[in-house]
Parts: C-alpha cells; sequence; structure tokens
C-alpha cells in the first residue's frame, strides 16, 4: 500500500529508514505498524531496531496515541 513494490524480508530499508527517522524525531516508532501476514507481528529483527522500547505491543499503542507527527513533509 505504501506504494514500495517486492516483498520486504525482515526490516528492509524501507522501514529500517523510517525507523531511524522516528529515532533521530523522538517519535514512536512507526514501523511498528507493520506486521508480517500470517502472524500478525513484526517478527524477530523489529526488537533491535531504533526506536523501539523492545516491547511491541507498547509501541504500537505509543504510535497510535501519539499527535505529534508532522501531517505536511513537503
Amino acid at each position: 500500500m505504501a506504494g514500495i513494490g517486492g516483498i520486504a524480508q525482515g526490516m528492509g530499508p524501507h522501514l529500517r529508514k523510517i525507523a531511524d527517522w522516528c529515532n533521530l524525531h523522538g517519535f514512536p516508532p512507526l514501523h511498528a505498524l507493520v506486521v508480517r501476514n500470517k502472524e500478525g507481528d513484526p517478527g524477530d529483527g523489529y526488537r533491535r531496531c531504533a526506536a523501539t522500547s523492545g516491547d511491541w505491543r507498547l509501541d504500537v499503542r505509543e504510535c497510535i496515541a501519539f499527535r505529534g507527527y508532522p501531517t505536511d513533509l513537503r
């Protein structure tokens, strides 16, 4: 849906960029909202990525509640 194309294996470079961006700005990790199709969780590499708390469910709740993401990235 993001228009990236291809099937990501692991975090992949696209999700890593999102994680790094969130970490740089002190935002909750938006990549927490990306999950594996069958398992419904983010997979093994998630906890090793920037900006994660180590608790995926907590990160998801923080992403949903956070109101500080920019609305215009031009």
